[in-house]
């Protein structure tokens, strides 16, 4: 099981030896042969769009990505010619914008403390 977004228990979740008792407790809930739980980006839950109009630094970064989303070209011309992820034939603004896709709510789990959000 992957777990990724908002939850409230994002900084219990981040700690493994919790993430194995829920394996264990799923395991024994389901018929499961085996069950492993991964945090693949969970996060603390925040108003990205009231934190969006903040003159901080959240909020340049999230008005940023958004005009990265929305600008391709711009987006391209600040992105390395060679991107070692990116596979042959795929389409590299596509691909960066996934990308970014997960990026405001990364930098509000990195830039907020509980009190902020």
């Amino acid at each position: 099981m992957e777990l990724a977004g908002p939850c409230p228990c994002a900084s219990e979740l981040g700690r493994a030896e919790l993430r194995e008792e829920l394996a264990a407790d799923l395991l024994e809930l389901t018929a499961a042969a085996f069950v492993e739980v991964n945090d693949v980006g969970v996060t603390r839950p925040a108003d990205l769009v009231a934190r969006r109009a903040l003159p901080d630094l959240l909020g340049t970064t999230l008005t940023v990505v958004d005009e990265l989303q929305r600008d391709g070209d711009r987006l391209e011309h600040i992105a390395p010619a060679e991107l070692a992820a990116l596979s042959e034939g795929q389409d590299k603004r596509a691909w960066l914008c996934e990308l970014l896709a997960g990026i405001g709510p990364q930098a509000a789990d990195t830039l907020l403390t509980e009190t902020d959000r």
